[in-house]
């Protein structure tokens, strides 16, 4: 009597699965597959027809679609073993985005890898990959798709109000830091003890004045 039931459910199963393409209910007549989680189909790795297998002690099972949360991205790249030094867990940065210029978003930093990635290693570079949060602004009217390219910016240090001058402008005269000035028609040398630079421009923190004419070279 118990076997006839199940074939009796079994042949339901198959009846349903001819008719509607899907059969409901639990277990393994149901050929359904409900997400884990709220989100947006990103991508269906496997089409109409394909064999599919369930998570098992001999597997992972197959991958039928990938969700993602479209209010929270994952931001990811590598950096040199130079700058790898200044970052830490938890602190934020900002992130523009190459399809929207004038657009800031802020990364929170939740993973450094502890080891250099051997894919850059075997390229003869050393880098370390990192990955961030990016919060979408509750304001923003931009819309954010997986995949798209950013530019990170991360400020270690500044400092506001300053006197700065082009990097161009620097010599050294052994082991002190120099720039030509106009001084009454002629030129003279200063010596400077310099402060941050951001690469374009560095700050004077003695050796020059607003009142100073430096000299730049073209």
């Amino acid at each position: 009597m118990e076997q006839t039931k199940e074939k009796f459910a079994a042949a339901q199963k198959e009846l349903e699965i001819t008719q509607r393409g899907y059969a409901t209910g639990k277990g393994a007549g149901s050929n359904i597959i409900k997400a884990t989680t709220k989100g947006t189909i990103l991508d269906l790795p496997v089409k109409e027809g394909s064999m599919v297998q369930a998570v098992s002690k001999q597997g992972a099972g197959t991958t039928v679609a990938l969700i993602g949360d479209m209010d929270c991205f994952l931001f990811s790249a590598k950096v040199s073993e130079l700058d790898v030094v200044h970052l830490t867990k938890g602190m934020t940065f900002t992130a523009s985005l190459n399809a929207f210029n004038k657009e800031k978003l802020q990364v929170t930093l939740t993973k450094i890898a502890p080891k250099a990635s051997e894919e850059e290693f075997k390229k003869g570079e050393i880098k370390f990959e990192i990955e961030g949060i990016i919060q979408k602004p509750k304001k923003s009217k931009i819309t954010l798709r997986a995949g798209y390219l950013a530019l990170a910016e991360v400020i270690l240090e500044q400092v506001k109000n300053v006197l700065a001058i082009p990097e161009s402008t620097i010599h050294m005269e052994g082991s002190t830091y120099c720039v030509k000035c106009l001084h009454a028609g002629k030129v003279v040398t200063k010596n400077v003890i310099l402060g941050l630079s951001d690469g374009l421009h560095v700050e004077v923190k003695e050796g020059l004045t607003d009142a100073d004419h430096v000299i730049v070279e073209t």
